[in-house]
């Protein structure tokens, strides 16, 4: 029995995974990490931004953001881009992760759609979807910084907020506060402080200059932001 159960989280976890990540043929690396020593902006440019995730609803299960979806904005046929997101920066148990996180695209408007977390581990393991759907356009050749987003999950008190993640399975959604919770979501602008921290971590991008253009606050998206 226990191995079905594990099996059956397994394949639902993937299920939701291929469904958020909604047709995107890979999983493409964050453009900065310690793997690389420089970076190249010919071709795609970069966008970075700062998460800081929280888990006031259900402490001992603080989220893990494991990758940030993006499509394409304004188009029949939008791309759809995965890319995995680079370990925290910092953690403090029980209270929060931080992150740097960056990815590269062509020139082109895009809609920052979602980030995909996971918390805890066997037997219970919780899956949470971030709703941010902020629109934001990359422009050739060009590092730009969307801002920094603190998100942090409360108790969800009525029908009209979303859920930080989706319902099934019942025992490990409900633990770790996915389908319980419902993420609060604010936007800043932290440039300066920011940037710093992605120079410390990543000292090659201290001869780019990065123009700051950082998303407008969030609001709860409708039905149509999330199609």
């Amino acid at each position: 029995m226990k191995g079905t159960s594990c099996t059956y989280k397994k394949v639902f976890v993937y299920a939701l995974f291929v469904f958020l990540l909604g047709g995107c043929a890979t999983i493409k690396p964050s453009a900065l990490n310690q793997g690389i020593q420089s970076i190249n902006i010919s071709q795609e440019s970069i966008a970075l931004l700062s998460i800081k995730v929280s888990n006031k609803y259900k402490p001992s299960y603080q989220p893990k953001i494991m990758y940030v979806f993006v499509w394409e904005n304004g188009k029949d046929d939008n791309k759809r881009y995965s890319f995995k997101v680079e370990d925290p920066y910092k953690e403090i148990e029980n209270e929060y992760n931080e992150y740097l996180i960056s990815f590269q695209l062509t020139p082109g408007k895009y809609k920052l759609r979602e980030l995909f977390a996971q918390s805890g581990m066997f037997p219970v393991r919780g899956t949470f979807s971030m709703p941010i759907y902020s629109v934001f356009e990359i422009e050739a050749n060009k590092i730009i910084y969307l801002g920094h987003i603190e998100a942090s999950i409360k108790e969800k008190t009525n029908a009209d907020e979303l859920r930080a993640g989706p319902v099934i399975p019942l025992i490990d959604q409900a633990v770790t506060g996915a389908s319980g919770g419902t993420f609060v979501i604010e936007i800043t602008d932290l440039f300066k402080n920011d940037i710093d921290f992605f120079k410390k971590q990543y000292p090659y991008l201290s001869s780019y200059n990065i123009e700051n253009r950082t998303l407008p606050q969030w609001k709860k998206p409708t039905e149509q932001d999330m199609q």
